[in-house]
């Protein structure tokens, strides 16, 4: 959670995101819905597709000033 709130939305996960390359998969727009702390949309999210696309390489972590993952 802490991580999470660290986020700046530089777009490093983004960038780096194997997974975002081949599906439209964004990190900062997963990380933006958590932050929103909205419990609909957090559900949506959880119940589609989208959040699973993550393959869990950990480059994002490797790349995020904050250590994100």
């Amino acid at each position: 959670a802490e991580g999470l709130k660290s986020c700046m939305n530089c777009g490093v996960c983004t960038a780096i995101c194997p997974a975002a390359e081949f599906y439209d998969y964004d990190p900062r727009m997963i990380a933006g819905i958590v932050q929103s702390k909205d419990e609909i949309r957090i559900e949506e999210l959880l119940k589609s597709d989208v959040i699973w696309y993550c393959g869990e390489c950990m480059s994002c972590k490797t790349r995020c000033p904050r250590g994100n993952t």
